[in-house]
């Protein structure tokens, strides 16, 4: 005979701190500490948060955001003259999130449009990079061509950094 539980407050709230314990004990706080490889220095480091976008945007706010606010924070007590720069997979819905963490450098993905998630973001508050998908390597030569230059075309106004996005597959000869 199944079993039915009745939703309780305080059993939610219990069950969800189970979930933060592990990224707020001391223990795992002093782990965080960043010490650069010698002897080549660093130019950037990169947070990379492949899941947060499986979050919806408030699940953002409590199990994702706070922790990667930390990280950027104490990386940049460190390390401050070392850009941060925050990248998440698929982070159309999350631009504004990610900007409220305070990296240096804000990675668009291709799911969003390049102008629109720069102004999203707060504009020249922040470095940018992206966007183009690297599905578009798997094209011909003109049609990597043509879309290379229309994501160029689309941020050389905002004075970014580009490249070809973080989901590169080499199942293409790069000479293609």
């Amino acid at each position: 005979m199944p079993r039915y539980e009745f939703y309780s407050p305080a059993r939610h709230r219990r069950r969800l701190a189970t979930h933060h314990s592990p990224l707020t004990t001391t223990r795992h706080r002093r782990r965080l500490t960043y010490s650069p490889p010698t002897p080549t220095p660093q130019q950037a480091v990169q947070i990379f948060d492949s899941w947060a976008a499986q979050l919806a945007p408030r699940d953002f706010d409590v199990f994702s955001g706070p922790y990667l606010t930390y990280i950027i924070k104490e990386a940049k007590k460190q390390c401050p003259d070392l850009p941060i720069i925050l990248y998440i997979s698929n982070s159309g819905a999350l631009i504004e999130r990610m900007a409220k963490c305070d990296p240096d450098v804000i990675s668009l993905c291709h799911t969003v449009d390049f102008s629109e998630g720069v102004k999203r973001a707060g504009g020249d508050k922040f470095a940018y990079q992206g966007n183009m998908d690297a599905g578009v390597l798997f094209g011909d030569k003109e049609h990597i061509t043509k879309r290379v230059l229309e994501t160029i075309k689309t941020a050389e106004d905002e004075g970014v950094r580009y490249d070809f996005g973080f989901d590169v597959c080499f199942l293409r000869s790069p000479a293609h």
